[in-house]
């Protein structure tokens, strides 16, 4: 039974694009007066896979990577891109990637 469940655990990791030995994360930001100025944060990890990380905007719409905002290494930026006409200070937004 253990093995099915990690079966079925490696099956949808690699529908959603992870491999085997990497983990789904999440990172919270609530954007602040530096990073609105930057027009970039952080990630804790760097995605194995920069155009499947998913952001949401609390309150607005799912955004496109290369199209709302870019990943480079652990940075994530929307200078000239859609995502900037979202970011107020105090917006929330949940980024979602894999990560070894």
């Amino acid at each position: 039974r253990t093995q099915w469940l990690k079966s079925k655990v490696e099956e949808l990791e690699a529908e959603a694009g992870a491999a085997p030995d990497q983990r789904t994360y999440t990172d919270n930001f609530t954007v602040n007066a530096q990073s609105l100025s930057d027009k970039f944060v952080i990630l804790s990890h760097t995605p194995a896979f920069p155009d499947k990380v998913e952001l949401s905007v609390f309150g607005g719409i799912e955004q496109r990577p290369g199209v709302d905002f870019v990943v480079t290494g652990t940075a994530l930026s929307w200078n000239a891109l859609a995502l900037e006409l979202l970011l107020d200070e105090g917006t929330a937004f949940t980024v979602r990637y894999s990560a070894s």
